[in-house]
């Protein structure tokens, strides 16, 4: 019974249990390669502008910390302006209240949307 314990629990070990539930046996397996994941591109974009040349800096910054953790979040700056894309109106809304709770950045000012 041990032994057939030990075969148990090392076929459990090669085992993958996908979300559908379906197990693949992956003890004859060397190499997994998973499909990457893709965002939609951005359909709305803004400009946004601190009100001091500090804040504008802590902006990108912080823009830049957000577009890693949202990939779906496009940051372009050059020399004169920063513009932030998103999905949509509700997700730059939401970049704009967490740039203000999570990085005191609440005096952002914000251009017209453009599509």
């Amino acid at each position: 019974k041990k032994n057939d314990s030990q075969k148990q629990q090392q076929q459990q070990q090669h085992n993958l249990v996908l979300d559908n539930g379906m197990q693949l046996d992956m003890s004859n397996t060397t190499n997994v390669y998973l499909a990457g994941v893709s965002s939609p591109p951005p359909v709305l974009t803004v400009r946004v502008e601190a009100p001091s040349p500090e804040q504008q800096s802590k902006l990108i910054s912080a823009l830049k910390r957000l577009s890693i953790e949202d990939p779906s979040l496009h940051v372009d700056e050059n020399e004169h302006s920063t513009h932030l894309s998103g999905l949509g109106e509700l997700h730059i809304e939401i970049v704009l209240d967490r740039l203000g709770r999570e990085f005191g950045l609440e005096d952002i000012e914000v251009g017209k949307p453009a599509v």
